[in-house]
C-alpha cells in the first residue's frame, strides 16, 4: 500500500492531483482528498486501500469501484473541481492547474494544515485566517502517496465520465475512448469536422481550426 506522509499527529494532510491537462478537449478536473491517519480495517474488509495507486495504472472498472470506496467510506473529506476549456485558453494550462489546486482546497469542509501536490508546481496557500499552509510538491506523487493517488482516481473518473457525456453530442471525436486526448482518430476527426465548442483553441492542432 502507498504511504501516508503524516509526520506529526496534529497534521491534517490533503493530497491533490489533476486529470486532463494534456487533453485537446474538455475540462481540467482536480481533486483534493483528506484521508485518516490510520485506516480502520472495518471500513475496508476487501483491502481496497492496497489497490489505490496512480489512476492511469488501474482498469476503468477498478477506478470506478475505488472512486465509490474513497468518496463514500475512506475519505474524511474530499472535493472535485474543474476549469472550463475557455478559461484554460485564456490563462494557459499551468495557471489553470494552479488555480484549480487552490479551488479544490477552498472547497473542503475540513481545513488541512499540510498539502501534498502531484508535480513540481504549486502557489503558496493561505487558509481563511490568512495562515500560511505548508506544502510539498512530489514528482509522480500519485505513485508514492496514498492521498495523492486517491485524488488522481477521483479526478480521472470525474473527467472520463464528463467526456463520455459530451461524447454523445460529438461522437465523431471518439471521446468515450480517448477521453479527449490527441489520438489518431481524434486528430483525423478534427481535420474532417473542425473543432467543437469543447475543444481547447490554444492546443496543438486545434489552433489551426480556431
Amino acid at each position: 500500500m502507498l504511504q501516508l506522509y503524516y509526520e506529526d499527529d496534529d497534521d491534517i494532510e490533503c493530497g491533490i492531483d489533476e486529470a486532463g491537462a494534456g487533453c485537446l478537449a474538455g475540462r481540467l478536473f482536480t481533486a483534493c482528498v483528506i484521508l485518516p491517519k490510520k485506516i480502520d480495517p472495518e471500513i475496508d474488509p476487501d483491502n481496497l486501500c492496497e489497490k489505490i495507486k496512480d489512476s492511469k495504472k488501474l482498469s476503468k472498472k477498478l477506478r470506478t469501484k475505488l472512486f465509490d470506496f474513497i468518496t463514500n467510506k475512506l475519505a474524511l473529506d474530499y472535493s472535485i473541481v474543474y476549469i472550463e476549456p475557455e478559461e484554460i485558453d485564456e490563462i494557459n494550462i499551468l495557471q489553470a492547474r494552479l488555480k484549480s489546486y487552490t479551488m479544490s482546497i477552498d472547497k473542503l469542509n475540513i481545513q488541512p494544515n499540510f498539502i501534498l501536490v502531484d508535480g513540481p508546481h504549486f502557489n503558496k496557500y493561505y487558509d481563511k485566517d490568512n495562515n500560511y499552509v505548508n506544502h510539498l510538491c512530489v514528482i509522480e506523487g500519485d505513485s508514492k502517496y496514498l492521498s495523492i493517488a486517491a485524488a488522481s482516481i477521483l479526478a480521472k473518473v470525474s473527467k472520463d465520465n464528463y467526456m463520455e457525456t459530451i461524447h454523445k453530442e460529438y461522437p465523431m471525436y471518439g471521446w468515450d475512448k480517448n477521453s479527449g486526448y490527441g489520438t489518431k482518430l481524434h486528430h483525423s476527426a478534427i481535420c474532417n469536422h473542425g473543432i467543437s465548442i469543447y475543444h481547447r483553441k490554444s492546443y496543438g492542432i486545434c489552433k489551426k481550426y480556431a
